[in-house]
C-alpha cells in the first residue's frame, strides 16, 4: 500500500471506507453541500454559497480489533445515524472489507414524526494499484425504504499530499420499485467529484456535485437537479 505521509486514509466525500485508523484513536469530519449552483450568477451568489447549505457532521472512533461506534448528524431532514463498524479483513489482503450496522432517525417533507429503522452497509476498497489508483464500493440494505444503498467512488493519488476523488450512486430501482418508495426516487443518479489535500492528520476535500446528501443513503436516492454545486469536508484524525 502507498504510504500514507500526510494523509491517515483513503476517505472519500461520503462513501464509508474500511477504517485505517489504529487503537484509540478517532475521526471528526465535517461536510458542507451548498444549495446554490455555481455557475448561475457566480458573482452575485458567491458561486451559489449564498443560498444556503446541508451540513453533515460525524465523528467514529476506533476500539480494538478493528472495531468502531460512529455518530452522525445530517441537517436535511434533521438526521441521526448511530452505528458500528468491523473491517473483517487482515491487513494483508489486497482489498479491505467492511460491515456496518447503523440505526437512523430522520423526519420526512417537513412532518414532525420521526421515521426510524437501521442500514446495513458493506464497504470495500483495494489497496492503490500502482501505488496511485483505489476503487471503494458500497453496498447495502435501508430497512425503511427497504431498498438496495449502493455507490462507487475512485481516488487518483498525484502525489502524497493530493488526489483526485469521485463517487457515483446508481438508482437501480427507479423504474421497478414499489409506488410509495418511486415516488421518492428523483430523475438523475448522484455523483461528485473534486479534490482531495492532505495533511498531517487532515484531510480537506474541495467538492462539485449534482447533489447535496452527505451518506450514502440519501445519495442513493438520486437527485432532481444537473446543477453542480460547491461543497467541501474537513476531516480530522485525534488520538486519545
Amino acid at each position: 500500500m502507498a504510504p500514507l505521509l500526510w494523509g491517515y486514509q483513503n476517505t472519500l466525500p461520503a462513501l464509508k471506507t474500511p477504517t485505517a485508523l489504529g487503537e484509540d484513536e478517532a475521526e471528526f469530519n465535517l461536510a458542507h453541500r451548498f444549495y446554490g449552483a455555481v455557475d448561475k450568477d457566480p458573482l452575485e451568489t458567491f458561486l451559489g454559497m449564498n443560498a444556503g447549505a446541508n451540513v453533515g457532521l460525524s465523528y467514529r472512533q476506533h476500539l480494538i480489533y478493528n472495531i468502531e461506534l460512529g455518530m452522525g448528524y445530517e441537517r436535511k431532514n434533521n438526521r441521526y445515524e448511530f452505528g458500528s463498524s468491523f473491517k473483517f479483513t487482515p491487513f494483508e489482503l489486497p482489498v479491505q472489507a467492511q460491515i456496518e450496522l447503523a440505526y437512523f432517525s430522520f423526519k420526512q417533507n417537513g412532518q414532525d414524526d420521526r421515521r426510524k429503522n437501521f442500514c446495513y452497509l458493506l464497504s470495500a476498497q483495494n489497496k492503490p494499484l500502482w501505488d496511485r489508483l483505489s476503487f471503494t464500493v458500497n453496498a447495502g440494505f435501508d430497512g425503511y425504504y427497504e431498498r438496495l444503498v449502493s455507490g462507487i467512488g475512485t481516488h487518483i493519488i498525484l502525489s502524497d499530499k493530493i488526489a483526485l476523488i469521485g463517487e457515483y450512486y446508481p438508482v437501480w430501482d427507479r423504474d421497478s420499485a414499489p409506488k410509495r418508495i418511486k415516488n421518492l426516487l428523483s430523475d438523475n443518479d448522484a455523483y461528485v467529484f473534486g479534490i482531495k489535500m492532505d495533511t498531517y492528520g487532515h484531510h480537506f476535500i474541495f467538492l462539485l456535485s449534482n447533489a447535496e446528501g452527505t451518506n450514502p443513503q440519501s445519495l442513493s436516492m438520486g437527485t432532481s437537479s444537473q446543477d453542480l454545486r460547491f461543497g467541501f469536508n474537513i476531516q480530522r484524525r485525534m488520538q486519545f
